[in-house]
């Protein structure tokens, strides 16, 4: 019966943990394509036999992510077509996917219910990822975080039951978390760390060889990736952005404090700018000092929330410029983890200091209900003001797109295969926003679709000698 319960406990959580997904996230659903998603769009519409898959797999790329700018693209155009709301729901549906493993990966490293059920909620409804969800682009984070996860689970139960199969079945999503994106290269560490905390937490010897060899399959994986990376054209590992690699401590200290108030929500409290230095080291002392003093029970945990947070950071922590702030959605996992066993442990305080008793477990409860509702309530206000903001412009530059191809199709309902279609009257930035035309071929496939190199201007140009014209913001 205790065991059906539980089962029923861990339902509710994931049941509650989708839907606050859809709650923060589901206005995405109606963004249309942008900038960056016609080009793997345009990509995907090229593969029509499993050479031009392999061809496009193995292809020279600057950023080598063949997961989701490949595999990822060409499966959702088959299913899907050009539906953008079916791609938002991919999106969607991986970052729900990310805070259920999540939240099942602190179950079985807490044992319970209710922290790793905080975790999972607080993750799900944070501001980091709406750029990731928002922007079909952003897939590559989720797609690796959630590979990541699940090397993190498998990596566990091997370690449980010393069968290698899930060892096995670990490196492989590792690897795959690598042709994701260049930012998991930190993930062993982090999986070092798992393995000494949870022989920590469950009162084992530490078996340091044994975790040592564990490693050896990921570091033969990463030497591959760097191998494969020098070959095919890529560029170098340091590059995860387009910024420059900086070993300085400032630069250092400054990231830090970056991504700790975007994920802490205190950027917007600090109007003044602090000595950033100052402030990254303060935050993470109280954060130690946190660790300290919550029971020992969770304080391997509450260890490892903090190591994955900082480790997963690393490669972005040494960038001249700051990156976005959706590039930290890794590490966000360690911050989820932290804050909810912080929260479990206070719940479970007042419940001590109540007694026994189905009073204790009513305000439990109720303080539960509240931290849940007002979380929610906050996040998706938090979300719905980074919409406002537009980070990164993706949200406008979607409209543009839109804008442009009903104007397109009103003017044009159908094209003659091998005619030209001149657009004209486009700002650089709305040439982006449309994937320097990308969109339009792959609307009018077998057209060639030329941009007026005049952007912006109203005097003629090279559109005069074309089949079809067609002029943003109206007909010329």
């Amino acid at each position: 019966m205790s065991r059906r319960l539980v089962d029923w406990s861990v339902l509710a959580w994931i049941l509650l943990i989708t839907g606050a997904a859809l709650l923060a996230y589901g206005r995405s659903l109606n963004v249309f394509f942008s900038q960056d998603d016609f080009f793997f769009l345009a990509r995907a519409a090229r593969v029509s036999s499993v050479g031009d898959f392999v061809r496009e797999f193995t292809a020279p790329d600057h950023f080598y992510r063949p997961v989701p700018r490949v595999v990822l693209f060409v499966l959702e155009s088959r299913l899907f077509g050009l539906n953008p709301s079916a791609f938002h729901l991919v999106n969607l549906g991986l970052h729900a996917c990310n805070a259920v493993l999540l939240f099942l990966l602190c179950r079985r490293l807490f044992g319970r219910s209710l922290p790793a059920g905080l975790a999972g909620l607080f993750f799900v409804g944070h501001h980091i990822p709406f750029l990731a969800v928002y922007w079909l682009s952003g897939v590559q984070d989720l797609c690796m975080t959630f590979l990541c996860l699940v090397s993190m689970l498998t990596y566990l139960q091997s370690l449980t039951t010393g069968r290698r199969a899930w060892w096995a079945i670990s490196v492989l999503a590792f690897a795959l978390a690598l042709l994701s994106k260049e930012t998991a290269v930190t993930w062993p560490l982090t999986l070092l760390v798992a393995g000494v905390v949870w022989q920590w937490h469950a009162g084992r010897a530490l078996r340091m060889r044994q975790l040592l060899l564990h490693s050896v399959g990921y570091a033969a994986v990463l030497g591959l990736y760097l191998l494969l990376r020098s070959q095919n054209g890529a560029a170098p590992i340091s590059d995860v952005g387009p910024y420059a690699w900086a070993f300085s401590p400032g630069v250092v200290f400054s990231n830090l404090y970056a991504y700790m108030c975007d994920v802490l929500y205190v950027r917007s409290w600090l109007w003044v700018a602090p000595r950033r230095a100052a402030w990254a080291c303060g935050v993470f002392v109280a954060l130690v000092a946190i660790l300290l003093g919550v029971s020992r029970r969770y304080r391997a945990m509450m260890a490892l929330g903090l190591a994955w947070f900082l480790v997963s950071l690393l490669p972005l922590l040494f960038l001249s410029e700051r990156a976005y702030s959706f590039y930290a959605y890794s590490a966000l996992a360690g911050i989820a983890m932290a804050t909810g066993i912080l929260l479990a442990s206070a719940l479970e305080r007042i419940g001590g200091l109540m007694g026994s008793g189905q009073a204790p477990q009513l305000v439990r409860g109720v303080a539960l209900s509240l931290i849940a509702i007002g979380w929610l309530w906050f996040a998706v206000g938090q979300i719905r003001s980074t919409e406002a903001t537009d980070p990164a412009g993706i949200l406008s530059k979607s409209g543009i797109a839109q804008r442009a191809l009903y104007e397109c199709q009103a003017l044009y309902a159908t094209l003659v295969p091998g005619s030209t279609l001149c657009v004209e009257g486009l700002t650089e930035r709305d040439v982006w926003a449309v994937g320097r035309g990308d969109m339009f071929r792959l609307y009018y496939p077998g057209v060639t679709v030329v941009i007026d190199a005049q952007e912006g201007s109203d005097t003629a140009s090279s559109c005069d000698s074309t089949d079809y014209v067609y002029r943003y913001g109206g007909d010329r």
